[in-house]
């Protein structure tokens, strides 16, 4: 066996994850490891690294078990700043481990902080999301929100740049890893081109640091070890250069590409020092244990399975790529044919995330690499890092080279700002992509899991099917009918959940689109759908007015993208306010009717329930609000099943206690207890369901 260490980094990741739903005793955990081994023992090719994958779930799971968990007594809260991830931070505290959430980003790494805070609600995640709360759920840590906070210990900047430099900004973040002050425009160019992995600190970065501090240990040390054998000649400048690698990364905060990157070459480095052949997979399953047992919520960060993903790739499909090309080639021609082989390997690598989170692959990317990469390999990295701690004299100088080889690549990588495709997936295809990753030994399997993942998933059926996601604080509806035509009615507040949402189910193209009023808690999550799907037409209660810039932009999309916009009757529905004068829909198939009521109040539900008919499901008007559910429209519809989306901790009340009561002859369904909810029907029978992301899905009536 190769690389058992890698079979058990397999395992400490399942088994983390497992822990999120499903955590096993102790009990159990020692019956498995103690199994495992006795299996291992008889060095079966078949069993053993499975067995050493066991061993590595045991070890996740025992690890993450024996974490204490964290009590919050008082919202004054003091800690120190172990790691940060996007606008969120772990930090560790008297009474424990706690994730706080800092806006507009949190103080770095190594930071003492004071600060006071409040509960902290998070966004609501859809079905086949990314699991945002993964991180704080494996720490044990609860989330709080800090609105105001202080570093205790603040440290003067030991660095600085000029900000005459063009690309000031770019040259801090090579240096220190802060990428606060880059501009936003020019994060979104490195996104949308599929460069931005150059701001990460990791294996270029701590490679080039790693070099200059092994060349500085060898020439300091040359006299010192001559005639003292070749081992002491190549154990100092080793140890030098990690010891820089390292200082390096404290400076950086110990971002986890760093932390990986760091471990893959001090492993390396021992490796060759005692005479070892390096195994690539048995090192990066090393560094993916020791990243777990510093720190095991790292393990469920985007940045560990982007970082450990894209090496991963590298080294399985990489010899495969340099392989296409005869070696006789001229080097220029190998050059490129294996800088492009980077880029695609490493892109496909971190293709499971790219699609699943994000959505979005650049299409030039290779390309846009070709150049930039060296560049920042050869110029941009190492004349900043020389720049900023190395002799004043020439830092100038050095600044500047670094400063006009990031331009050059800006220059290029603009060149290549052509868009990209947005493949989407939810947790099962990402797994496909996953495994597609380690199939390098069988293409032709990995190509099929590829199209598995990303082919067509929204398949028409013969049975009407209607989903209100969670939206938090909103509302929303996708109706798909039997004939496979797709009705979106509101779109939930103001942000891309609704839109990432329908690209996981697989949908491209929303036949109609409905706007029951133009609050921004219902169109605001119209805007990006809108603007990236394919919309057949679009109905709205009323044209925009002069003062409202977001349901104006909604209209200005469609009328850009040519899509047929109509207006309904108000007076046919209700009369006086937006909310009175929305849309209401019935959806009836076979014998069951689904009513739809907008934000309506009780003067026009009164109205309508004077001619309305019996209904099987009636999704609650106005999030369970006080001002609405009519008594009368109560008892006519004569409902089963009562619906309300509402957000947790959401400062309207909703829903009402009142409104509560008069629907409890009803089966009651709420979004921020129950989670999104799906009904589907064959005209006869009717099946209800309802997501969260703790119980995942979980069937209320079939």
């Amino acid at each position: 066996m190769n690389a058992p260490l890698a079979w058990v980094a397999l395992g400490v990741i399942v088994g983390a994850y497992a822990f999120l739903w499903w955590p096993l005793p102790l009990w159990v955990l020692g019956l498995l490891f103690i199994l495992a081994l006795t299996v291992a023992s008889l060095q079966s090719p078949i069993m053993t690294p499975i067995c050493f994958a066991v061993l590595g779930l045991t070890l996740a799971q025992t690890c993450i078990a024996l974490q204490p968990e964290t009590k919050i007594r008082s919202s004054r809260i003091t800690g120190e700043v172990i790691s940060t991830t996007g606008r969120y931070a772990s930090l560790r505290t008297q009474t424990g481990m706690l994730w706080g959430y800092f806006y507009p980003q949190p103080p770095p790494t190594g930071s003492w902080i004071a600060g006071q805070t409040k509960p902290y609600i998070r966004p609501p995640i859809l079905p086949g999301a990314w699991f945002s709360h993964a991180q704080s759920k494996l720490a044990k840590a609860p989330t709080v929100r800090f609105v105001h906070w202080a570093v205790l210990n603040p440290t003067p900047p030991t660095t600085t740049v000029s900000e005459s430099l063009e690309h000031h900004d770019i040259l801090r973040a090579l240096g220190t890893g802060d990428r606060t002050h880059i501009s936003k425009d020019t994060l979104a160019l490195l996104r949308r081109t599929g460069v931005v992995h150059l701001l990460a600190i990791s294996g270029l970065h701590v490679g080039i640091v790693a070099s200059f501090g092994g060349l500085l240990g060898w020439i300091v040390s040359r006299r010192f070890t001559r005639g003292t054998g070749i081992f002491m000649a190549r154990t100092i400048p080793s140890v030098v250069a990690m010891v820089t690698a390292a200082s390096y990364g404290q400076l950086v905060g110990w971002p986890v590409s760093t932390q990986r990157a760091i471990w893959m070459v001090g492993l390396a480095s021992v490796t060759l020092l005692i005479g070892r052949t390096i195994r690539p997979w048995q090192i990066l399953g090393a560094a993916a244990i020791a990243v777990f047992i510093a720190n095991p919520s790292q393990i469920a960060s985007l940045g560990f399975l982007m970082s450990f993903s894209a090496v991963a790739a590298l080294i399985g499909w990489m010899p495969i790529w340099a392989a296409l090309l005869n070696p006789d080639r001229p080097r220029v021609l190998r050059w490129i044919h294996n800088a492009l082989g980077t880029t695609v390997c490493a892109s496909f690598g971190t293709l499971p995330i790219c699609a699943w989170v994000f959505q979005h692959l650049p299409m030039a990317s290779p390309m846009a690499n070709l150049f930039a990469v060296p560049l920042f390999a050869t110029l941009a990295v190492p004349c900043t890092l020389l720049g900023l701690f190395g002799p004043v004299a020439t830092s100038d100088l050095l600044l500047t080279i670094a400063d006009r080889s990031v331009d050059l690549a800006i220059g290029w990588v603009t060149l290549w700002d052509v868009g990209g495709v947005t493949p989407a997936v939810n947790w099962t295809g990402a797994l496909l992509l996953w495994v597609a990753i380690f199939c390098f030994k069988r293409p032709i399997l990995a190509l099929f899991l590829i199209a598995a993942a990303l082919g067509p998933r929204d398949w028409p059926t013969d049975k009407l099917e209607l989903h209100f996601p969670a939206v938090g604080q909103g509302s929303a509806c996708l109706v798909q009918w039997p004939d496979g035509r797709h009705w979106l009615i509101d779109g939930g507040p103001p942000s891309s959940a609704v839109l990432r949402w329908l690209r996981r189910r697989g949908i491209r193209k929303l036949d109609r689109v409905f706007l029951s009023h133009p609050d921004s808690d219902h169109f605001g999550g119209l805007l990006p759908v809108t603007e990236s799907l394919q919309v057949g037409e679009i109905w709205i209660s009323r044209p925009p007015l002069q003062n409202e810039s977001l349901f104006k932009k909604l209209v200005t999309i469609a009328e850009q993208k040519g899509i047929p916009l109509h207006h309904w009757d108000a007076e046919k529905v209700g009369e006086g306010s937006d909310n009175d004068s929305g849309l209401v829909v019935t959806i009836r198939h076979g014998s069951h009717r689904i009513l739809l009521l907008g934000d309506i109040g009780k003067d026009t539900e009164e109205r309508l329930a004077v001619r309305m008919p019996t209904m099987t499901a009636v999704q609650v008007a106005h999030h369970g609000s006080k001002t609405s559910s009519h008594p009368l429209l109560i008892k006519r519809s004569q409902a089963k099943w009562a619906f309300i989306q509402v957000g947790e901790g959401n400062r309207y009340g909703h829903p009402a206690p009142s409104v509560l009561a008069r629907w409890s002859h009803q089966k009651l369904l709420r979004t921020n207890i129950d989670g999104s909810i799906h009904v589907t029907t064959d005209g006869h029978r009717l099946s209800v369901k309802t997501w969260t992301p703790q119980g995942l899905w979980k069937t209320v009536e079939e």
